[in-house]
């Protein structure tokens, strides 16, 4: 199973909808220590995962970035999914255009780089 299978699965068998950070929540996480945790959904009704933080001020920008990370997982696997099916289209054209006879077919450098990412 390529990654792509791997995500279009995951995504009819998983939760459904963007994810965000809850703060109204039922959901506890006793760290025995002063570090603290965050909770991500699809909203209050629906914590997916409760994720342990160092508590420390000087990683609060560090932590909320790292929350907006998590959130964006669901976008960017649909923007990959749309990238996949550009490559291919792209992939398509540049054959037919070397099957005709074309030498000015394009530059696919960017489509090589994109394949190489997806291994």
């Amino acid at each position: 199973m390529n990654i792509f299978d791997a995500i279009k699965s995951d995504r009819e068998s998983g939760t459904r909808g963007d994810l965000m950070t809850i703060s109204d929540h039922d959901w506890s996480l006793d760290t025995g220590t002063d570090n603290t945790y965050y909770v991500i959904g699809t909203g209050p009704a629906y914590p997916l995962a409760v994720i342990a933080v160092e508590s420390a001020w000087e990683f609060d920008a560090q932590i909320d970035a790292d929350k907006r990370r998590f959130c964006r997982l669901p976008q960017l696997e649909a923007i990959a999914l749309a990238a996949e099916g550009l490559a291919q289209h792209v992939e398509v054209v540049a054959e037919w255009m070397r099957a005709n006879g074309h030498n000015d077919r394009p530059d696919i450098d960017a489509l090589s780089a994109f394949r190489e990412a997806c291994k």
